[in-house]
């Protein structure tokens, strides 16, 4: 897994060079790994926009955005 993780990472650096990156958080677990992954890739180039789709669980959102929130990244939630 780590190698996957280094090679992905290495990829991420590569192709967004010295870009910004806006993600669409929801939540789940797809684009939370994703937002870990570019995060540790490109820290504060990433904004995270957090969507509440209204399918998470009543505590799913507020989790979500809290431990969004200890990341530096940028974030903006809606």
């Amino acid at each position: 897994m780590k190698v996957f993780i280094d090679h992905a990472i290495e990829e991420i650096r590569e192709v967004v060079g010295n870009d910004r990156v806006i993600l669409g958080l929801s939540g789940g677990v797809d684009s939370s790994v994703v937002a870990a992954l570019i995060h540790k890739a490109i820290g504060d180039q990433l904004t995270c926009v957090f969507v509440n789709n209204g399918l998470l669980r009543e505590v799913g959102s507020g989790r979500c955005a809290a431990d969004f929130r200890q990341e530096p990244a940028h974030q903006v939630a809606l």
